[in-house]
């Protein structure tokens, strides 16, 4: 039986290299528009977005939080809602893709810094909270600046795949640059 994978990813450069791949790997891929989740899917893969650069000093917090909050609140959805489907799955895959650690050395980026920070905290807990459901769930991380759609494809194959089943929790960067962080 085919395997499935449901995207949402805002880049399109990124989503068509990844969507491209998938199938490669026998993949059927379908977009998460609208965040409807089928009753069977294999593969999530989504992206967090950043908030809008604003200076920490002077902003105004509502809008400050209002921007993290809109950030962190649709993948979170989609997460949820498509728990139930991987677990069915018996292998399913969730794979996050962000900036990473590299948001946070943008100027005026504290509330992108939040909002990548708890991407991380949300696939490192998730990872244990769903595990013992037969799902993985880990992130590839992309330095601001040089997208290699390539590279990022690469990494979802490999996440998405059976040789991954032991790989979770973690965090695959690509690309150049940044420095390494926990």
């Amino acid at each position: 039986m085919a395997r499935m994978a449901l995207l949402s990813l805002a880049d399109e450069a990124v989503r068509a290299s990844v969507d491209a791949r998938l199938q490669l790997d026998g993949i059927t891929v379908t977009d998460a528009a609208g965040h409807d989740v089928p009753e069977t899917i294999d593969v999530l893969v989504l992206d967090f977005r950043s908030p809008a650069p604003r200076r920490f000093i002077g902003s105004d917090p509502a809008e400050w939080f209002t921007g993290v909050h809109a950030a962190l609140t649709a993948p979170f959805q989609l997460i949820r809602s498509a728990a139930p489907a991987l677990s069915r799955s018996g292998a399913g895959r969730i794979v996050l893709i962000g900036r990473g650690w590299s948001a946070a050395g943008d100027a005026d980026s504290t509330a992108s810094a939040a909002v990548h920070g708890a991407a991380i905290a949300l696939m490192k807990t998730l990872a244990r909270d769903l595990g013992p459901a037969g799902i993985t769930v880990n992130k590839v991380a992309m330095p601001s600046g040089r997208v290699d759609t390539t590279a990022a494809a690469a990494a979802v194959s490999y996440l998405a795949s059976p040789l991954a089943g032991a790989t979770t929790g973690q965090i695959l960067s690509v690309g150049r640059g940044g420095e390494l962080r926990p």
